[in-house]
């Protein structure tokens, strides 16, 4: 059973993981390299080939309807949401495409419009993002997380306007195009802080809590690393990263893998920034911790999605966040906003 992301309410944002079989890739050149950081481990050749996306493969909007450019597409997938929080203006949309059960790589592009049959925009480049972490980083449970799901696409998608927006997908495999239609909630605001703010300068859990028995760190191995320092006593000293993640309780299934990749960021980045994670659950699951609590990201009838990253300056602001499912590119690109390299 794999899901890319769970929402804390009723029903859950992503169903259609919970059928994927189990599946195993075999590995291409990827984008391994025990040598470069910034590389992730060992993945599919097809999620190789997605990371780069030629728009001319694609049918252009034109002013078309979303219902006219799925004309252009041979096959049809299911969209699996990714990131929930969508406020007016340009959002980071994240996705997964699986078609037959599971997870389809291939160079793919997002087309938005107000409604199916209304003008649509696109198409936005969707590179694939490797969520695979270099051997040395692999916890237990990624390994079991990432047997399926290697990749996440994302797209910078402009949303203006509060309401729902229609989103359709295209991925070109196997010399074929495969569409996926989707609809996409923007609300006005939220209360989870933003680039820009300054978020709350809240006690994380550190190995002090966790040798008095707190379950600090539920990857196995545990990564202390993560854990020496609280965000309320570094914030404003120096580039933080914050994130909020449950390697072993996450209903996502991918928060052991963005905690490794943390863990192997972290290497890279060990004098120019502290990197911490805080358990999303208190000592018992499903009720959120207390950090997530008071950093704003539960709501109050208990709704919460995870993981999230925060990225914070030097000078105590978010110079960018991550929802849902990130790879090591996306993760890379938040860690520098901090430091500004």
């Amino acid at each position: 059973m794999m899901r890319l992301m769970t929402c804390h309410r009723p029903k859950s944002l992503l169903t259609m993981f919970g059928i994927c079989l189990a599946l195993t890739f075999a590995s291409g050149c990827g984008s391994s390299g025990e040598n470069n950081l910034l590389k992730s481990g060992p993945v599919p050749t097809a999620v190789t080939e997605a990371e780069t996306v030629n728009l001319a493969d694609f049918p252009k909007a034109d002013g078309t309807s979303l219902v006219d450019i799925t004309k252009a597409a041979s096959g049809q997938g299911d969209f699996a949401q990714a990131n929930a929080e969508l406020l007016p203006g340009m959002n980071r949309v994240a996705f997964g495409v699986v078609k037959d059960g599971v997870p389809l790589y291939g160079p793919s592009v997002v087309y938005i419009a107000k409604s199916p049959r209304s003008p649509a925009q696109g198409p936005f480049p969707a590179p694939a993002d490797p969520l695979v972490p270099q051997a040395p980083y692999l916890s237990k449970g990624a390994a079991l997380d990432t047997a399926q799901l290697k990749a996440i696409y994302e797209a910078q998608v402009p949303l203006p306007a509060v309401g729902k927006w229609w989103v359709v997908t295209m991925t070109k495999a196997a010399g074929t195009l495969i569409q996926t239609t989707y609809s996409l909630p923007v609300v006005a605001k939220s209360k989870i802080p933003n680039v820009g703010q300054r978020p709350p300068a809240i006690e994380t859990w550190t190995n002090v809590q966790a040798a008095k028995g707190l379950p600090v760190d539920t990857r196995d191995p545990k990564a202390p690393t993560l854990h020496e320092r609280s965000f309320a006593n570094v914030v404003g000293m120096k580039p933080v990263a914050l994130l909020f993640s449950s390697p072993q309780f996450c209903q996502s299934r991918v928060c052991g893998p963005v905690t490794d990749l943390l863990l192997q960021l972290q290497q890279k980045y060990s004098g120019s920034l502290i990197a911490i994670q805080q358990e999303a659950y208190g000592t018992k699951p499903p009720a959120p911790s207390k950090p997530m609590i008071d950093f704003g990201l539960v709501s109050p009838n208990g709704a919460f999605t995870e993981p999230w990253l925060f990225a914070v300056g030097r000078d105590g602001l978010i110079k960018a966040r991550l929802e849902g499912a990130f790879g090591i590119n996306a993760m890379n690109a938040a860690l520098k906003a901090a430091i500004k390299l």
